[in-house]
């Protein structure tokens, strides 16, 4: 039934202007938050973070950097009167959020999507009675485009700077494009992509130059999403600026429904991720190619479970290992009981190297998601930091509410990494950083000899509170993460023992 619905959703048309052009905003404004609050706090997967109390109007969407800072955008009319969407921001990998600013006045903002550009900016664009507006939320200009009566879109930032954004146009099946060099000060490049295609989805690697995967429903049926899914590749040739690398027909089965759809792109890898059926019997399988988006293998199953219908998917690429896909849904056993063990948002992810494994399934959520007509589909994103950290957002069950919470992965939550310092000259145990902290920290430590290495962390009475390295090191600097959720506030000693090598120092946890 209720994918049933969006597959109706997906039928309407509604009218659409020809034009395009940028101008500031004259309505939407841009309002500071003078109080904010700060949730209760928890790091890993399986640990929830709260960040706001009620049920979003729509689409919510995140961005971070790799300093920890990141921005949830959320559509909600209830938390400030008279905003339409108000902007959270975390400063330490979402151990805690903050309401930030909002945007006014209120009115009805369907779906939103946030992206950082090579410069750390990062960018809000959204749809509202459709129109798409977009502004860099660190700055008070909001600037719309004079296109209207748009059914959706989607943005990508390249690792150059280059903002792309495209569009469909209601009524006429448009898909349009527009690009930017400048933060979209201006829309140097214009493309009309198709006269036939709806829901365009659009891929680019934000760090790393690679080709520009848009995916679109084309030529478009009168049963939408049983249309033949396209793809189109572009190649950027300079910030703001693209040149056609040919059009590849991906599925051509018009037989079942496939309501979402979209791709990445890893060098000459490129998955195409679906949802088959409807409610009932839904499932999410991808197809592969391994010649750039050229031709692609047979279909497989990411998540097929019987009675179990999975849906509502989001992925971004990752780097660290070779790289890969980072990708999450949500798996919802259709029935009237709601719970941890009937409804998940679920993680896996595909390693570049070996692209049809799944690998890594687990279940994120300790709040059960729920399904809405408001399609808030969960949102993952990459901080693109050394400990590669990917943040999920979600609306989860919570005393009978639906509230917005927040949860990360850490790839190495204690793993000791080694720096770039070089081999040093004499033993070295620094103070953690940051300190005091919540609930992660991090220690730096260097060995001017290869031997056997423990750093572990103490109470004040002596105990063992956590063993963070126990391992044979070369000599060289190093670094190991402490992340001490489950811990009660208070100070703690952490020591190093390397050969006959012993430091202890203070840390202090605050929650």
């Amino acid at each position: 039934m209720r994918i049933a619905l969006l597959a109706a959703v997906l039928l309407l048309c509604l009218g659409v202007s020809q034009s395009l052009s940028q101008e500031i905003d004259q309505t939407d404004r841009v309002v500071p938050i003078l109080d904010g609050f700060t949730p209760v706090t928890t790091p890993q997967w399986g640990n929830d973070v709260l960040i706001v109390n009620s049920e979003p109007l729509g689409r919510p969407s995140a961005a971070g950097r790799s300093n920890g800072t990141a921005f949830v955008a959320v559509p909600d009319s209830t938390i400030i009167p008279g905003a339409s969407t108000v902007i959270y921001r975390t400063t330490n990998f979402g151990d805690t959020w903050t309401l930030f600013t909002s945007i006014s006045p209120a009115r009805w903002v369907n779906k939103t999507k946030m992206v950082r550009t090579a410069n750390d900016s990062i960018y809000l664009f959204y749809l509202a009675e459709g129109v798409i507006r977009y502004w860099n939320v660190e700055t008070s200009t909001i600037r719309a485009l004079d296109s209207t009566r748009i059914r959706d879109f989607d943005v990508a930032t390249s690792s150059t700077g280059g903002l792309y954004l495209f569009w469909d146009a209601n009524y006429n099946n448009d898909i349009r494009f527009a690009s930017s060099s400048n933060g979209g000060e201006t829309w140097s490049q214009r493309i009309f992509l198709s006269s036939a295609g709806a829901f365009p989805r659009l891929f680019l690697n934000p760090v790393a130059t690679d080709t520009m995967i848009i995916n679109y429903y084309g030529p478009v049926k009168v049963d939408t999403a049983r249309s033949i899914i396209r793809q189109a590749r572009y190649r950027e040739t300079a910030p703001g600026t693209i040149v056609s690398a040919g059009f590849t027909n991906v599925n051509i089965d018009t037989t079942n429904y496939r309501t979402e759809f979209g791709s990445v792109k890893l060098g000459n890898v490129v998955w195409l991720f679906n949802t088959l059926g409807l409610t009932g019997s839904l499932d999410i399988e991808a197809r592969v190619s391994t010649d750039a988006g050229v031709t692609f293998g047979a279909p497989f199953l990411v998540a097929g479970n019987a009675n179990i219908d999975e849906y509502w998917f989001d992925f971004r690429n990752y780097t660290i290992g070779g790289g890969g896909v980072d990708f999450i849904y949500y798996a919802d056993s259709l029935g009237a009981t709601v719970n941890n063990n009937t409804d998940k948002i679920m993680y896996a992810f595909l390693r570049q190297s070996a692209p049809t494994t799944v690998s890594g399934r687990t279940r994120l959520s300790d709040h059960p998601p729920v399904w809405s007509p408001n399609d808030y589909i969960p949102t993952v994103f990459e901080y693109y930091d050394v400990d590669a950290e990917v943040g999920v957002i979600w609306v989860g069950i919570d005393g009978g509410q639906r509230k917005l919470f927040y949860d990360r992965y850490n790839a190495t939550p204690t793993e000791v990494r080694p720096t770039n310092a070089g081999v040093p000259d004499v033993y070295v145990l620094k103070q953690n950083y940051p300190n005091p902290f919540n609930p992660s920290t991090t220690i730096e430590f260097a060995i001017p000899k290869s031997e056997f290495v423990t750093l572990t962390v103490y109470d004040l009475l002596g105990r063992e509170v956590q063993r963070l390295v126990s391992e044979n090191l070369n000599a060289g600097s190093y670094k190991a993460r402490f992340d001490a959720g489950s811990l009660a506030s208070g100070v703690y000693l952490y020591k190093l023992q390397a050969g006959s090598f012993v430091e202890t120092r203070k840390l202090m946890l605050m929650k």
